[in-house]
């Protein structure tokens, strides 16, 4: 059995923790804790019309508002998060830290909208790219094997 690095397990858990915020943040999107998008529309009679949507909404036939851009997203964070436990079961470096990456910036640039619902996911998974850095650097370098000796 292959022994992990402490860092490596730290850094699993923090992507498992990171995909089931990823699984949270899909379903909220696709509106299974309630619809997440709602807009109100007057029409020149006065009459006003309050509408609310959720990804799934999408599926049962609704192209106009939100629905398609949550389905779109919800279905983004859904894979990300199957990739992100791919990634720390393989120890895949390039792939978590393009996903930390792709993730923080979709927090960050979705500051207004889904970008509080990715935040967390997007924290995890960096420190999750984080911690399996450190342990598979130091699996390359030993203590006192270093590439720097001084």
């Amino acid at each position: 059995m292959d022994v992990d690095d402490p860092a490596v397990a730290v850094g699993r858990v923090f992507g498992w923790l990171g995909a089931i915020a990823g699984g949270i943040a899909s379903l909220a999107m696709f509106g299974v804790f309630g619809p997440l998008s709602t807009s109100t529309t007057v029409a020149s009679d006065g009459t006003a019309t309050t509408r609310s949507e959720a990804g799934l909404d999408y599926l049962a036939g609704s192209t106009t508002g939100n629905a398609p851009v949550l389905f779109f997203w919800g279905t983004v964070a859904a894979v990300a998060a199957v990739l992100v436990v791919y990634g720390v079961r393989t120890r895949n470096l390039a792939l978590l830290w393009a996903l930390a990456t792709g993730l923080s910036l979709l927090a960050v640039l979705g500051v207004w909208s889904i970008g509080w619902l990715v935040a967390p996911f997007a924290a995890l998974t960096l420190l999750s790219a984080v911690f399996v850095t450190i342990g598979r650097r130091r699996d390359r370098y030993p203590a006192g094997h270093g590439p720097v000796q001084g």
